[in-house]
This record gives C-alpha cells, structure tokens and sequence, in this order.
C-alpha cells in the first residue's frame, strides 16, 4: 500500500496537478479530520467559447487499514473575470466522497 504523502508522486493525467497541504492552509474545510491528510487537485483549465474556468479541488484522505477514504465538500472556480461577475462559486454545491478498497493477494495464499 502506497503511503498517503506520496500520492503526490503519481503522474497526473493531462497536466493536472496534485499537492499535499499542510493543516495551517487546511483549516477551514470542513471536510479535514484532526488526522486526515489534505490535497489541492488543480485540474487544467476548461475554456467554454470565451470563457476559461479552472476548478481547484480541496480533499482529504484518511488511511484505514483496509482502505483509504477521500472526501472533499470544497471546489472553487478560478478563471475568467465573469466567474467572479456571476459568482459562479456560490451557485453550487461539491461533494465527493470516495472509499478505495483492495484485496491483498498474499493473504490469499494457504
């Protein structure tokens, strides 16, 4: 099982980015328990005709002993003036919540 601090050493598809963020910067997303681990995903910038957007997605993960738990309630917009214009971040809500299981192949064998 890979460690949490080094998922950011995964390469990221089509130039998005990954990177571990300490409790200071974490603080005031709900979603980050007292031992979780938290993650910025910045996700490449999307262009709609004339307008760009690029969402910037804040997650926790919370290693267990038979899996790894990610959750995230926060994604904020960045781009275009007219995101700010409109208040587009304040138009919808984000949640994620994902459960990674696996099965150990060694403690098949008898």
């Amino acid at each position: 099982r890979l460690p949490v601090e080094q998922y950011v050493m995964i390469p990221m598809p089509m130039n998005s980015s990954l990177s571990q963020i300490n409790n200071e910067d974490y603080h005031d997303f709900a979603t980050k328990a007292v031992d979780d681990i938290g993650f910025e995903l910045l996700v490449p910038p999307i262009t709609f005709f004339k307008i760009t957007m690029q969402p910037v997605v804040y997650a926790s993960v919370n290693p267990r002993e038979d899996r790894v738990e990610i959750l995230s309630t926060t994604c904020i917009l960045r781009g275009s003036p007219f995101i700010e214009k409109v208040n587009l971040n304040d138009r919808f809500d984000f949640c994620v919540n994902t459960t990674l299981t696996w099965e150990d192949s060694l403690s098949q064998i008898y």
